[in-house]
């Protein structure tokens, strides 16, 4: 259940529903049927286990609170610091950390915005410069431009390898063997060549000490194993990005791309490349350098104006190449860390070994690197019996009908310590009048304190214009409706991405004004607009002395 399977669970399963129980294991799944559910008026049995501990919530419409309105977790407790994850790893965990943020640097977070880009250049262009090249202070536009120049070029060169005549799997090989060298070598030596092993600090204390490891640089092996899952992993993952097979269609096993004779064959036609001497990275708390030769230099005026000079050329380049991109395809590798086959674990595990071989660290077996990698917590069999138990009784009171919110209980326990509390569900958050700082007044409430659970309910058919909508919405709300646009508009990288349905200001003229709403905005955003019944809309409103008013979500039934 999610963005992706709407058309298999659609308005008419949601509607089904009588009540919903959630078995899940992340927030976000958690929110997006805690979003269903609140859309759809349905009650849902919230639980979760962590180890010894559990919890469970009910979510009654119109009475209680829903889950997005809880607390959101935080996991910046457990976080490594930056410079230990990138230079002086002491820990597998550490490891294991780097392995996911590369997998997340190479294979998804640049590639879903070359994703982006291709399903709307120019939307995607203007979005980026208007956070870069169009801002109005000069030193805000450097930084921005200087933020932004990293992504850019690698969206520019996952584009132009996707594009490229030779972009096959023996090149997603090759470019995995580059990768491997400049990585486990290259940025290795240039550690090694910043600290020599008998560095020592001001106090005269030798560097390489304490929790920091002295590295070792590799050479490639194709007899090693962990050197050949790490190019073969990352050649299928590679594979993925350029859109040379499916996210969702697993590689055979017996496929030539899962052999490792197959990779063996590709690299036997290959030279190692020539070492390149790489940056070291020590943000995020890092060393702090005393010799001038080795800090970073001061940029000159020439130096920016050449950064903003080919951040400009990219974006042209970028540009003009955009009109030949027809039938190209990027496809992001979102992690998945339940699915044997598609290589995410597998890379995750030779990426983390190499990376401990580098500081002479224990290796660790796929099975620890998937548990600490998706941060499982293995279940306990009395714990889900516990919380299952409490999940029943909350569901034979919902069964009874006129029971009143101090009936329920949410319950957070811990079998470890004997701990059951139990407490009496919030009730739901009412809106507010309050000074909105973007329009710069007071924003009003109508109706007075209404909740997530309300609607605003705009009833016209599939012929109703634009026109027509908004005189139906100022007979219902009595209020004018002077923007309006699809929820999808808010979503990075769709289609029709920041694109205003109506703008008051705007003149989009009569015929635009009176084409059916439905049809414009299956044109505008995509979707199987014209296959349902109702959608919600996203607007800000008006009364006629133009005071701004605040109302409950718009669905439009047509």
């Amino acid at each position: 259940v999610s963005p992706d399977t709407e058309t298999i669970f659609t308005n008419q399963f949601w509607e089904s529903q009588d009540f919903i129980t959630n078995a899940l294991d992340n927030v976000k799944a958690r929110v997006y049927v805690d979003g269903k559910c609140v859309f759809y008026e349905k009650p849902l049995l919230e639980s979760g286990t962590l180890g010894t501990k559990c919890n469970s919530q009910v979510i009654i419409p119109h009475m209680t609170a829903s889950y997005s309105d809880g607390p959101n977790d935080d996991e910046s407790g457990d976080a490594i610091p930056m410079c230990t994850l990138r230079n002086f790893p002491s820990q597998i965990e550490h490891c294991i950390e780097w392995g996911r943020a590369q997998f997340e640097d190479l294979f998804s977070a640049s590639a879903k915005q070359a994703s982006n880009y291709l399903k709307d250049p120019e939307a995607w262009t203007k979005e980026l410069r208007a956070k870069t090249l169009d801002l109005d202070s000069e030193s805000a536009m450097l930084s921005a431009v200087s933020k932004e120049m990293t992504e850019l070029k690698e969206v520019y060169r996952i584009i132009m390898r996707a594009t490229s005549k030779d972009c096959n799997f023996e090149s997603c090989v090759q470019e995995a063997y580059n990768e491997f060298h400049k990585v486990y070598r290259d940025k290795i030596d240039a550690l090694i060549a910043l600290y020599p092993q008998d560095t020592v600090d001001k106090d005269g204390n030798l560097f390489w000490s304490g929790t920091k490891r002295f590295p070792q640089s590799a050479t490639f092996n194709v007899d090693n194993p962990i050197h050949m899952n790490y190019v073969l992993n990352m050649a299928n993952l590679l594979a993925v990005n350029y859109g040379l097979r499916r996210t969702g269609k697993a590689v055979p096993l017996d496929h030539p791309w899962r052999s490792s004779s197959t990779v063996k064959g590709i690299i036997a036609t290959l030279s190692p490349p020539e070492p390149v001497k790489e940056k070291v990275d020590l943000s995020g708390g890092g060393e702090e350098l005393e010799d001038g030769d080795k800090g970073k230099e001061g940029e000159g005026a020439d130096d920016v104006n050449e950064e903003i000079t080919a951040f400009e050329n990219l974006l042209k380049e970028l540009e003009r190449i955009s009109s030949n991109l027809g039938g190209v395809t990027v496809e992001a590798a979102d992690f998945e860390k339940d699915d044997d086959l598609n290589f995410h674990i597998d890379f995750i595990t030779a990426a983390s070994n190499m990376r401990a071989w580098n500081y002479r660290l224990k290796e660790v077996s796929r099975h620890k690197c998937k548990m600490i990698a998706g941060k499982i917590i293995p279940a306990i069999a009395t714990t889900t019996a516990s919380v299952t138990g409490l999940v029943t009784i909350e569901l034979l009171k919902l069964m009874q009908p006129g029971k009143k919110i101090e009936a329920f209980k949410d319950s957070s326990n811990s079998l470890g310590i004997n701990g059951y509390f139990f407490s009496e569900p919030p009730p739901p958050i009412k809106a507010k009048d309050e000074y909105d700082v973007m329009l710069l007044e007071d924003v009003v409430c109508r109706p007075e304190g209404f909740t997530k659970w309300d609607k605003t309910i705009i009833k016209g058919d599939k012929s109703m214009s634009l026109a027509g909508f908004r005189e139906a919405f100022k007979a219902e709300t009595g209020l004018n409706c002077v923007t309006l646009l699809h929820s999808s508009a808010n979503v990075p990288g769709s289609k029709g991405h920041s694109t205003f349905l109506y703008d008051e200001p705007e003149s989009r003229g009569e015929e635009y004004m009176q084409t059916p709403l439905v049809e414009t905005i299956a044109d505008i955003y995509g979707g199987d607009v014209l296959g349902k019944t109702y959608i919600k809309l996203d607007c800000s409103c008006q009364d006629d002395t133009e005071a701004y008013y605040k109302i409950p979500e718009i669905v439009f039934h047509y």
